[in-house]
């Protein structure tokens, strides 16, 4: 059968596009709610087993409805992994009727004539489906461990409590499904057709095919699809008519060769599709047919592979591009070679560069010179070979010429290079510093020199320093670098800012080291050493004759090309960034805006932008990952998902703060759009280099939102947002409109606010509004405070202002988020968060939970509460249990209390946070309680009184049958409002066939507003 084609029916006929997203809503609303169940069958055998019953049920005049039997299904919920059964067709179905639950797949087959009873399974059965659901969320609760993992303890058969007991973290990323039996499903209960995204194994064709024959089998009219992530618990809903084309299947079946044939590793081609959202997915593939060419150059790209790669390699290598100039192979075809786009030419230089960088050639000129001489001849056929390539019109792309003008093997190479037109445009300065004895060449000073009138003010300053530093890096004499200051000299002047920096870098630097790298000299004299270069420069020869030796650099140059007869060969700068015609689709597919329906600052609109933008890669480097044999987990590590989240939660609160002293006003439509913006600053970061950061993320945000705002609105905030960094790069924000100025405050505070995260907290932390922090700590004068509010800043605790005191508390509020959130730097603080509190955050978990999960923004407003309610604990005196026999926290195992926290998922949530407490108070709560309004010390002040009475209700756990028949454990039981009642379970089948149950009990809860939960 073909995709697409259905002999029920293509796009559910009868269903209007209204009913058809009443139906996708209905779908994972169920997943959220947890009532949605994954049956997975293997068609023949549920087929045959639904067509007995329907056979002996004939009487009942219901032959349109499959009848009901017991059977297992797997609970899915929204942000809870669980694996699924590979080979087996997945239906979905929605809340159907309990017959039993069991936290893992208790393998109910064994109930099977009578061969166990319900209690007897190796895992417990749980009382009703709300408990499978409970058990579920603390799993997916527990999954970031902030505190040494513990167990839940439980109700022992005589009335008292076992107590947490700590052990090793569990390690296990995705849980075995949970078994959910269910009383049996009849076939208008079968709501959807689900899939696994992560399962590569098939395409979209294989799966619209099984589609077709479970619709087929099972006479039903056309499903939905549903595809379910079992790495994040995500889903997401489609109809059938969202993959229509004719050109699909025939793609698909070619996907193999179409990646062989570009070098590219089968696995990562379809792992990389997979990001695409699966109706752009299915639109990519259906756009033109691929073309499965064999690359001609298969066998050189297998011989450069090599780990082995010779001298004779390289011979071979040579011969064979001879062979295939003289056959007039298209040698200016490209083809990606590790996730690069390149050419026969760059593989050459690759080759070159691999073998010259292991060869010791200083060892081989004093003890062989006849194998010097050969490998100058074989420089020379390179070269040659290199020049007729050029001719053809070969370009060298700049990343591969970097590499070897960074090598600089020979002053020959670096000529050669520069006549071929290559001059690499994103190397620092820094590069041309490795190698002091070069840049006494013209050609390698005319790099120097077209490289720093490319710089602007600020990088060249950033070179300048790092050539002062240098010496103190490697340890060598500070004269070698003379040369370097001299021409570094033509461009710009070294500054106190500098010399303190430098300073402080001597400081940091061991005793020998700075006698090897100054002598006798101390940093002063080494300072004053420059000064007086700087003075005396046009003194210098060197610095003399520059202009003239650029002039000779040029002209080496423009003679070298006439000998080589490179003249008028077109200029490679713009061909080599171009990407392989055949794998342009894919940078298209990637450059696609996402799907914002009515966007708003909620959750799925920002769930949206993170997965477009922060979990997968952008444009630019979707080709460069495509040459890799993994895929990274994380894919902006430096800007992922909880920085910008906890960038919004900044810009939120600092508003609010704003708002409350009348410093600024900011419309409903102006916080929506600004927290939109902050979620939008990072998107292009790591993938487009770092001066074009801002503009992109601009241009997203203005691209993506349009149509759906006012149009001033994003233009005034899309600037602020391409301006965020000007004052870093010494820009002036001078003759902004005041309305724009406004935004860039607020977007500028909220994500340097989170700058600590890089540069650290010291003990005085937030440090002083004025004066200029030290450096690698956080400096306050960059979060670009209104003048108006700073003006009286001080730092005298009795002297500073109420705005400033708010502000510092909530500012210590956002490291404390830090720290619990993903934080790889030390809390300096005299009250570090994480020892006061004796956590144990695990960044690398938390991380991933905040790039997979499909709940992101609640995840982080959660963490923000749980520590709310970790300080209201511990003004009661209840603190974090560190003590293995719990003596710290006082247990009454009899009474089932605690006077500690032991895990986040069970304690902290009988903390009450006060319904009415702001995002502000939330983060000043911890320094300042004070500052807080009265209602919000009132109900914590009342929560405190609660809890000291009462303490932390101890976790009741998974009971068994032996507890729940205990007169003791039921007492117990019923002080929490549970009853222990009687109920049939599912026993199995008799001889007949027939349905045997089997009586348990299970505790029913009998004050559904009490307190505590199990």
């Amino acid at each position: 059968m073909q995709p697409g084609k259905n002999s029920n029916t293509e796009s559910a006929p009868g269903q209007s596009p209204g009913s058809r997203e009443k139906l996708r809503q209905e779908l994972l609303e169920a997943v959220k709610a947890g009532t949605f169940g994954a049956r997975q069958i293997k068609m023949s055998p549920e087929s045959s087993f639904h067509t007995r019953f329907n056979k002996e049920f004939a009487y009942l005049d219901h032959n349109d409805e499959l009848p009901k039997a017991p059977r297992p299904v797997i609970l899915i919920m929204e942000d809870v992994p669980s694996i699924l059964r590979p080979d087996h067709v997945t239906v979905g179905i929605i809340n159907p009727d309990t017959l039993a639950a069991y936290k893992k797949n208790a393998e109910t087959c064994a109930l099977d004539n009578n061969a166990l009873k319900p209690d007897e399974l190796r895992v417990k059965c749980l009382p009703d489906h709300r408990s499978l659901k409970r058990k579920l969320e603390e799993q997916a609760n527990s999954s970031d461990q902030k505190y040494q993992k513990t167990t839940s303890g439980h109700l022992k058969k005589n009335g008292t409590f076992k107590p947490p007991e700590f052990r090793e973290k569990n390690c296990e990323k995705l849980k075995c499904h949970s078994e959910w039996l269910t009383t049996g499903y009849i076939k208008s209960q079968i709501r959807c057709f689900l899939s696994v995204k992560e399962d590569i194994g098939k395409n979209i064709t294989d799966h619209l095919q099984d589609k077709h024959q479970l619709e087929e089998v099972f006479g039903i009219e056309s499903l939905p699809w549903m595809v379910y992530s079992q790495q994040s618990g995500s889903a997401e809903v489609y109809f059938e008519d969202e993959f229509s084309g004719h050109l699909l299947a025939h793609n698909e079946a070619r996907l193999s060769d179409f990646a062989f044939s570009h070098n590219i590793s089968e696995e990562t081609f379809k792992r990389v599709l997979n990001f695409l959202p699966m109706p752009l997915k299915a639109k990519t593939l259906n756009q033109h047919r691929l073309p499965t060419i064999q690359n001609p150059f298969q066998d050189i790209i297998k011989l450069v592979a090599d780990p082995d790669f010779s001298h004779q390699h390289l011979r071979e290598l040579i011969e064979r591009i001879w062979k295939l100039i003289d056959q007039d192979v298209p040698v200016q075809r490209k083809f990606l070679y590790q996730g690069e786009s390149q050419t026969i030419l760059d593989l050459l230089i690759i080759s070159v560069t691999k073998l010259w960088r292991n060869t010791d050639v200083s060892s081989s000129t004093k003890n062989n010179n006849k194998g010097a001489k050969g490998r100058t001849d074989e420089e020379d056929i390179i070269f040659q070979l290199s020049t007729e390539l050029t001719r053809r019109g070969v370009p060298v792309i700049e990343k591969t010429g970097r590499v070897l003008l960074r090598e600089f093997r020979s002053i020959k190479m670096c000529r050669y290079l520069k006549a071929l037109g290559l001059s690499c445009k994103e190397t620092e300065l820094w590069d041309l510093m490795i190698h002091p004895p070069l840049l006494h060449n013209p050609a390698v000073m005319l790099e120097f020199h077209q490289r720093c009138q490319r710089h602007n003010a600020a990088e060249l300053q950033e070179a300048l320093r790092l050539t002062l530093q240098r010496p103190f890096f490697g340890y060598f004499p500070y004269k070698r670098l003379k040369n370097y200051l001299l021409a570094l000299f033509h461009f710009c002047e070294p500054n106190e800012q500098i010399f303190n920096l430098v300073r402080d870098t001597i400081a940091d630097t061991i005793a020998e080291g700075i006698e090897r790298s100054l002598g006798t000299l101390c940093a002063d004299d080494y300072i004053h050493w420059v000064k007086e270069l700087w003075e005396r420069r046009d003194q210098e020869p060197f610095y003399q004759q520059w202009p003239e030796n650029i002039k000779k650099g040029q002209q080496q140059i423009v003679e070298l090309q006439k000998s080589l007869g490179l003249t008028g060969c077109q200029s490679p700068q713009t061909a080599s960034l171009t990407q392989p015609t055949e794998l342009q689709f894919i940078v298209d597919a990637f450059s696609q805006p996402p799907v914002l329906p009515n966007a708003r600052d909620n959750e799925e609109t920002i769930l949206r932008i993170l997965q477009h933008y922060y979990r997968r890669p952008g444009p630019e480097r979707v080709i460069k990952c495509l040459g890799s044999d993994t895929l990274p987990g994380v894919w902006k590590p430096d800007h992922n998902c909880c920085h910008v989240l906890r960038a919004r939660n900044n810009l939120l609160w600092y508003i609010e703060l704003l708002e409350k002293f009348h410093q600024m006003h900011f419309s409903e439509i102006e916080k929506n759009l600004l927290s939109l913006a902050i979620i939008y600053h990072d998107a292009a970061a790591e993938d487009v280099p770092k001066r074009d950061e801002e503009a992109r993320a601009a241009g997203y945000f203005k691209r993506d939102l349009k149509g759906q705002y006012p149009q001033q609105y994003l233009e005034e905030i899309g600037e602020a947002l391409s301006r965020k960094e000007d004052d870093v790069h010494g820009k002036s924000d001078q003759g902004l409109l005041s309305s724009i100025r406004r935004y860039l405050h607020v977007l500028r505070f909220a994500d340097r606010m989170d700058f600590i995260r890089c540069t650290g907290i010291d003990a005085s932390f937030p440090g002083s509004f004025k004066d200029r922090q030290q450096p690698g700590h956080f400096d306050a004068s960059l979060l670009d405070l209104p003048s108006q509010v700073t003006r009286d800043f001080t730092n005298d605790p009795a002297l500073k202002p109420d705005f400033q005191r708010q502000l510092e508390a909530a500012m210590h509020g956002a490291a404390d988020l830090l720290q619990v959130t993903g934080n790889k730097r030390e809390d300096c603080r005299p009250d570090s968060y994480v020892q006061t509190y004796q956590l144990e955050p695990d960044e690398a978990t938390i991380t991933e939970k905040f790039e997979l999960t499909p709940l992101p923004l609640k995840n982080m407003e959660k963490y923000l509460d749980d520590n709310v309610r970790r300080y209201i604990a511990s003004r009661a005196g209840i603190h974090t249990c560190k003590s293995s026999d719990h003596k710290g926290c006082k247990t009454n195992r009899r009474k089932g209390v605690t006077r500690g926290i032991h895990n986040s998922f069970h304690d902290l949530r009988q903390v009450r946070v006060p319904t009415g407490m702001t995002r502000l108070e939330k983060m000043q709560c911890r320094q300042g309680f004070s500052l807080l309004s009265v209602e919000t010390q009132g109900a914590i002040v009342q929560e405190v009184q609660r809890l000291q009475l009462k303490g932390i209700l101890m976790s009741l756990g998974t009971l068994t049958q032996e507890t729940l028949k205990s007169r003791r454990a039921k007492r117990v039981l019923a002080q929490r409002g549970f009853a222990v009642v009687s109920r049939k379970r599912f026993r199995g089948y008799n001889n007949k066939g027939g349905i045997k149950m089997q009586k348990m009990l299970v505790p029913l809860r009998i004050r559904p507003n009490h307190e505590t939960a199990v």
